[in-house]
């Protein structure tokens, strides 16, 4: 017990704090989950094994309030709902009266078992219990923190503070929130409380990086072959033995280097029995200016790839890069031409409500998150101008009477200078889009492009929705950086970005490369590494 001063009444008031730290770890649990695990991880009730989940009826209630809308949280909760609605089909007969001294007959009436002590989540696993939060919040509660603004987390701290001291509730109740400041509060209180760790990634230091560099003298004359013949054999030649077990991965990258000035750049292909020589090519006026740059061209050009993720910290050209390459494939004719360019950021801001505070009609309210996209787009025009026109118009002929005098002023104007620059002309004929993350839902995307920057922002269930709309010759590709996630609900381990390179990462399909350089500028690159 200890004395804290209560605001309200002005009064020191005496709170008892429960104390967790002796539960036995064997004892069968309650999971309690809070909303934002649902919303991030809408199959998480299937992730405690033989343990309980409960849900409480304001997590219901927040639930109902972000049905409503396309985008990510809305289709979560709708999908969540239609499963509670499953098991709530369940019925067991209660007891509506009891009987008197003369007649022990009782009469029963049929009731949902998901709110009269739950229903099976399946074999093996516990059981799923929608339970009722009381309005009225515990005293404890109201003198710790009496935020009005704060009501349903109170609600939620109250009962599972109720449930944890229960003498009749014979299971260990634990809180699951990803909320960091509502789990402080509850550790505040003495609740046992943890975050969702399901799909969290293992050790965020052991992600796989898609690139490695080998130093050895024996790698001499394989480098010498690889320059000239642009793809060696990687078992039973002498080097062989240089690659250690378990690093030759489909699409791997390799920098070689023998006696201290031989290089050269390589990746494993999809079969894993040839290196190919890897060079620094220019797509849409884009030189790569080190080699995880030429590893990230090489990937995104690569027609056996159909997925690419990009990660780095700011400045080391992960989306303009990603960008390029799209505008490069394109516009290069193909055995399988791609018919768009589709540009998209996962902001962290996806709610309808949020983004009708800004003024304007769709496109204008998204526009502010948008314009990274297109200040890389208009730095790749600017490398670009006076290219060509891609798309041959056939000429209409002009008027007898149009062709003396002001016929030439006419037909300059007709021709504006952006229409001098390809890339303006793919905007122009919609072959390149830049849009919300939020409008892919329901799309199937075939022949192609789909960057998706800033991903590292999305939850790992809202990555997997956008690469299961891939169809027929679709490239997906990934950029972000997760030191940078700004959503509350997610960090480096949890973040979708992560979890795809970790789950995903070395398939035949599949390329990945970690770029550490930056290339922004020095004071870009100054701040990302000490700030």
């Amino acid at each position: 017990m200890y004395g804290i001063y209560n605001k309200q009444k002005k009064v020191k008031t005496k709170l008892k704090i429960t104390d967790m730290t002796n539960k036995d770890p064997n004892q069968k649990k309650g999971y309690v989950l809070d909303t934002n695990v649902l919303a991030h991880d809408p199959r998480s009730i299937y992730s405690f094994k033989e343990h309980d989940v409960i849900i409480l009826t304001t997590v219901l209630g927040e639930l109902d309030n972000l049905k409503n809308g396309n985008d990510a949280k809305a289709y979560t909760a709708r999908e969540i709902h239609r499963e509670l609605d499953v098991f709530g089909e369940e019925l067991i007969s209660v007891p509506t009266s009891k009987g008197n001294k003369n007649n022990t007959n009782t009469t029963t009436k049929k009731v949902s078992a998901l709110f009269h002590g739950g229903v099976s989540l399946g074999e093996g696993l516990g059981k799923i219990e929608i339970k009722n939060a009381p309005r009225k919040i515990h005293k404890t509660i109201q003198s710790l923190y009496f935020d009005e603004k704060q009501e349903n987390d109170n609600r939620i701290l109250s009962t599972v503070f109720e449930m944890q001291v229960e003498p009749k509730e014979k299971r260990r109740i634990i809180l699951v929130c990803k909320d960091i400041n509502m789990r402080l509060k509850a550790k505040s209180m003495g609740i046992e409380v943890q975050d969702y760790e399901s799909d969290k990634i293992p050790d965020i230091e052991k992600l796989y990086l898609g690139r490695e560099e080998l130093v050895d003298d024996r790698l001499y004359e394989a480098i010498d072959v690889l320059h000239k013949t642009k793809q060696i054999p990687i078992f039973g030649q002498s080097y062989s033995e240089v690659f250690k077990a378990g690093s030759i991965i489909p699409n791997k990258f390799f920098v070689l280097k023998a006696n201290g000035n031989k290089s050269v750049l390589a990746v494993v292909d999809k079969n894993m029995v040839h290196l190919r020589l890897v060079e620094k090519k220019s797509i849409a006026g884009i030189v790569p200016r080190n080699s995880e740059q030429a590893f990230s061209i090489d990937a995104l050009l690569n027609d056996d790839v159909k997925l690419v993720t990009l990660l780095g910290k700011a400045g080391t050209g992960k989306t303009l890069l990603a960008m390029a390459a799209g505008i490069h494939l394109l516009s290069t004719p193909r055995e399988k031409p791609y018919e768009r360019l589709i540009i998209a950021t996962a902001m962290m801001t996806l709610s309808n409500k949020d983004m009708g505070a800004l003024p304007g009609d769709a496109k204008q309210k998204v526009l502010p998150y948008m314009q990274g996209l297109y200040d890389n787009l208009s730095f790749i025009k600017s490398q670009n101008k006076g290219k060509e026109k891609l798309i041959k118009e056939p000429k209409e002929p002009v008027p007898q009477k149009q062709k003396k005098s002001g016929n030439k002023q006419k037909q300059k104007a007709i021709l504006p200078e952006l229409q001098l620059d390809y890339i303006s002309e793919l905007q122009e004929y919609a072959k390149i889009e830049v849009q919300p993350i939020a409008y892919i839902r329901g799309r199937s995307l075939n022949n192609v492009i789909f960057i998706v920057d800033e991903s590292q922002n999305l939850t790992p269930h809202e990555v997997k929705t956008i690469v299961t709309r891939a169809g027929e010759n679709c490239k997906i590709v990934f950029s972000g950086d997760i030191q940078q996630i700004d959503t509350p609900y997610l960090d480096a381990r949890s973040s979708g970005l992560s979890h795809i390179v970790h789950t995903m990462g070395g398939k035949k399909i599949v390329a990945h490369v970690t770029l550490v350089k930056g290339e922004r500028s020095e004071l870009a690159e100054l701040a990302a590494d000490l700030m």
